[in-house]
Parts: C-alpha cells; sequence; structure tokens
C-alpha cells in the first residue's frame, strides 16, 4: 500500500477516530477526578558545623554553636509548619 492509500483510510475514517480520543480522554478525565488525591513528603535536614576556631581568646564555641542551631531549628520547624518566611518568624520573637 503506498501513502496516499493510508491517508485515504484514515480520512474516511476520520469520525471514528475522533471519537474514539474523546471517549479515551473522558475516561481519563473521570478517573482522575475520582481518584482520591494522595501525596506524600519526607524532609531530613541535617545542619552541622564545620570547624572551631583555635584560639585562647574565644572560648564559648559550644554555647554559640548550640544557640545558633536551636534557633535554626525553631526557625527550619516554624517556617515548614506554618509556611511563614523566617524573616517574619524571627522578627515576631525578637
Amino acid at each position: 500500500m503506498e501513502f496516499r492509500e493510508y491517508l485515504k483510510i484514515l480520512q474516511q475514517e476520520k469520525s471514528i477516530i475522533i471519537n474514539t480520543v474523546i471517549i479515551l480522554m473522558f475516561f481519563t478525565t473521570v478517573f482522575t477526578l475520582l481518584r482520591p488525591v494522595s501525596y506524600a513528603s519526607d524532609l531530613v535536614l541535617l545542619i552541622s558545623r564545620k570547624g572551631t576556631q583555635a584560639t585562647d581568646n574565644y572560648k564559648y564555641d559550644g554555647y554559640y554553636a548550640v544557640q545558633a542551631s536551636d534557633i535554626l531549628a525553631i526557625i527550619s520547624a516554624d517556617g515548614l509548619q506554618a509556611r511563614r518566611s523566617p524573616a517574619k518568624f524571627i522578627r515576631k520573637r525578637a
């Protein structure tokens, strides 16, 4: 068969092809709308500090690291739960 013969067959059966596509689109839409929404997400956030200052003048390295990590954890948790920006949270706590 030549290409023209294929085109002639497609042209003769155009209504069947269009109806099939419309029916498939309809059933796909109905299936999508009736299906329950199911989303899942998981997040593991690890924040660590690399290196410390090796001087005798700076004695509070561990204290400030703990304070900074606590505040960062609070900001991150609040931002993820309430979907607010960290800047608003910092202004609220200050």
